[in-house]
């Protein structure tokens, strides 16, 4: 996993662990199946993962 991909996993884990209605949806996906918790994080994992890639860009130039 390369640094962005990290850091936007950790950021979405953060946000997760401190918003409970979000935590309560994911639950919700995690009881049907993995799968479906899998495919309700990827959505916020690739908009963190966005903001990070483009805030290092950002930070290059």
């Amino acid at each position: 996993m390369e640094g962005n991909e990290a850091a936007a996993a950790i950021l979405v884990q953060t946000i997760f662990l401190k918003d409970g209605h979000l935590q309560g949806l994911l639950g919700e996906q995690a009881t049907k199946s993995p799968v479906a918790a899998a495919e309700f994080l990827q959505p916020f994992y690739r908009a963190v993962l966005a903001m990070v890639s483009k805030v290092k860009v950002d930070g290059k130039s």
